[in-house]
């Protein structure tokens, strides 16, 4: 009996624990939302906001680095819920490591006729941003804020491409292009989203 009682003891504290590990990752998570809406709102409304990120939190606050830099642009999906600011080619967080990142290749977006070509995570982990890209159908909108200019593309194309290192894209040499690049779930493969500008304005 006194077994029975000990283990039944246990196993509530278990379950309380591994609650605790559930929320505490799950507040983070709210907090940093919270913290990007804020700055991808002060970016909007001055291309000239400098954003603050710190260092991990693991590292002593005595040895924090506080670096200043700013964002590059914004991206926002309103069919999958998605705006994030992305760095710029030269910040040493333009990376899939740290969120969405803009490849070497590409031209920005006041460039006629380039490509700007954005690849991200797909899977549950936080820089996963292009989780729900497979939802997108042709005709949908993908915008993106820069140098106080929103242009607006629109899907035209999306295909499967083969996962070894390289990617060929497919499209009009005559338009002004976004190109999104990430995995496709559960194989060796990654999927290109062509989206073609359609207009832009002022923000």
């Amino acid at each position: 009996m006194q077994k029975e009682k000990r283990n039944k003891i246990i196993g509530i504290l278990l379950i309380v624990i591994g609650i605790v590990f559930w929320i505490i990752p799950f507040y983070n998570n709210k907090i940093e939302d919270k913290k990007e809406d804020n700055l991808i709102n002060e970016y909007i409304d001055s291309t000239e906001q400098e954003i603050i990120i710190n260092e991990p939190e693991t590292v002593p606050e005595e040895t924090k680095i506080v670096e200043t830099i700013k964002y590059s642009m914004i991206i926002e999906i309103p069919k999958i819920g998605l705006k994030k600011g992305i760095y710029g080619l030269d910040s040493r967080y333009n990376s899939i490591s740290y969120g969405i990142q803009v490849l070497k290749e590409s031209n920005m977006p006041d460039i006629e006729k380039g490509n700007l070509i954005l690849a991200s995570h797909r899977g549950n982990s936080s820089v996963s941003h292009f989780n729900n890209l497979y939802k997108l159908e042709n005709g949908d909108r993908v915008y993106i804020y820069y140098n106080g200019i929103k242009y607006v593309y629109e899907l035209v194309n999306k295909y499967d491409e083969v996962k070894d290192g390289i990617i060929v894209v497919h499209r009009n040499n005559e338009d002004t292009v976004l190109t999104l690049i990430t995995c496709k779930k559960n194989e060796e493969k990654q999927t290109v989203f062509i989206n073609r500008l359609i207009e832009k304005e002022n923000y």
